[in-house]
């Protein structure tokens, strides 16, 4: 059961935010969120920009919903690999190439920083942080870059960008990433989910479909400058695409 509480949730939203915030405006703010941090505390929730914490499941107060459906992911994970569902996801993923095209051609003429259409190039995006995309070395198909989370005025860009990307051998790709600092996010972490399979960061596995709707391998890993996630979409499963989605996650990381 991979569940992650963000605290972003409960912070304002800064998107689209361009315009410089008034005095009266950057009071209200700073005191909207001195509120917000109060009641994260007192729900026992990470703190936004303390990165993760992880917990015990039974310390997460999650409903009873979630856990009998942790329980039977669980079961399917150990009859078959995976958890069995129906999901759209993986031909989201699949068909995504078609999809962009017809964004860029969509708005080839808009250069508003706040869109949140797909682009060619990343240098076409303002990010609020360093992003270094999937190395070089790794022999892909980019698609393109989306912008992730919100445009943040004091940093003067985005909190997060995904860059899609077909990988030979793998499938079409989604490798996303959300600056902590810059979208003052946390995350609680149940601590029976956590490996440490990306480089001894604390990693979250997860992969989900079935023969129908195709599977989707899912990783994500923390650190305290980045939250990372990387889904790769296959109309087949197999414990050699599983594996070599987690080797790719590790070259990702090690960039």
């Amino acid at each position: 059961m991979n569940k992650s509480i963000l605290s972003l949730l409960l912070i304002p939203s800064l998107s689209f935010a361009l315009q410089p915030l008034s005095e009266e405006q950057k009071v209200l703010k700073a005191s909207q969120e001195k509120e917000n941090m109060k009641m994260l505390a007192e729900m026992g929730l990470p703190l936004p920009d303390s990165g993760i914490k992880i917990v015990p499941r039974a310390m997460m107060g999650l409903p009873q919903e979630i856990i009998d459906k942790g329980i039977r992911d669980e079961q399917s994970i150990k009859e078959n690999g995976y958890i069995s569902e129906d999901t759209v996801r993986p031909m989201e993923l699949i068909n995504f190439k078609a999809h962009a095209l017809d964004e860029y051609k969509q708005y080839k003429n808009n250069n508003k920083v706040s869109s949140t259409h797909i682009r060619n190039n990343i240098k076409d995006l303002k990010l609020g942080f360093e992003f270094k995309g999937i190395p070089s070395h790794i022999d892909i198909e980019t698609i393109g870059f989306v912008p992730q989370g919100s445009f943040d005025e004091e940093s003067g860009g985005w909190s997060g960008v995904v860059q899609f990307f077909n990988k030979k051998d793998i499938g079409t790709c989604a490798y996303a990433i959300r600056s902590v600092k810059v979208s003052h996010t946390a995350a609680e972490l149940a601590m029976e989910d956590v490996t440490y399979d990306i480089n001894n960061k604390a990693t979250l596995k997860k992969v989900h479909g079935n023969k129908d709707s195709g599977f989707v391998y899912k990783i994500e890993w923390f650190d305290t400058d980045n939250f990372h996630a990387l889904e790769c979409a296959n109309k087949n499963y197999s414990v050699e695409n599983a594996a070599q989605v987690i080797t790719l996650a590790q070259q990702i990381d090690s960039n």
